[in-house]
């Protein structure tokens, strides 16, 4: 695995980036340890690199990112991830939680190549339903009356979209980033233009 800089269109200013790529050479493309992850991601940080791009073929982005994310404090990190590869609900989960842990440290990038525009979109609006579906005071955690959080500022989904349904809210409290960044990594439904922030170029290593 090396690690590649490159070209992105940002729609706002960003920070200098650097991806992860996996070497094609290498048939399995699981060179990696948890040392070598968080060295990378260390060394990201002390030269002033703003955010990390996470890409893996073959290992699952998120469990890089964690640690990543363990072995910095500053450094932005971004997995990127099949959009149709898990459920939303799921999907928002993960990222919700390695938002929580890296107090808001966590953007996410959709690789949209494959996909249909219609599907697209219905995963991003589960997304953003879910991620907005606890208000940020809900979370009461009141030891002494026993309750965790004001249900009156939980607010339900009832998502049925042509790809993905969800229903109920998200089952973790509001995390630092009201919404998470969204970056892609191909074609862009144009109702969507403007929710995702970074447009990364495919890596060739």
């Amino acid at each position: 695995m090396s690690a590649t800089a490159i070209p992105t269109e940002p729609r706002r200013d960003a920070p200098p980036t650097l991806v992860w790529a996996v070497d094609r050479a290498d048939p399995a493309g699981c060179d990696v340890t948890a040392g070598s992850v968080g060295l990378r991601a260390l060394v990201a940080e002390a030269n002033g690199v703003g955010h990390l791009v996470v890409d893996h073929r073959v290992l699952d982005t998120f469990s890089l990112a964690a640690t990543a994310l363990a072995a910095t404090t500053t450094l932005r990190v971004v997995p990127v991830v099949d959009v149709a590869g898990q459920h939303p609900f799921l999907l928002a989960r993960a990222t919700a939680t390695l938002d929580h842990v890296s107090r808001g440290r966590l953007a996410l990038a959709l690789d949209t190549t494959t996909a249909e525009p219609g599907l697209v979109v219905d995963v991003v609006t589960v997304l953003d339903e879910l991620w907005q579906s606890w208000d940020p005071a809900a979370e009461v955690q009141d030891r002494r009356s026993g309750v965790f959080a004001d249900p009156s500022l939980v607010r339900a989904v009832h998502h049925r979209g042509p790809h993905f349904s969800s229903r109920g809210p998200l089952n973790l409290p509001h995390a630092p980033q009201a919404l998470l960044p969204l970056w892609a990594r191909g074609p862009v439904p144009p109702a969507l233009d403007a929710r995702f922030d970074v447009r990364l170029q495919e890596v060739r290593p």
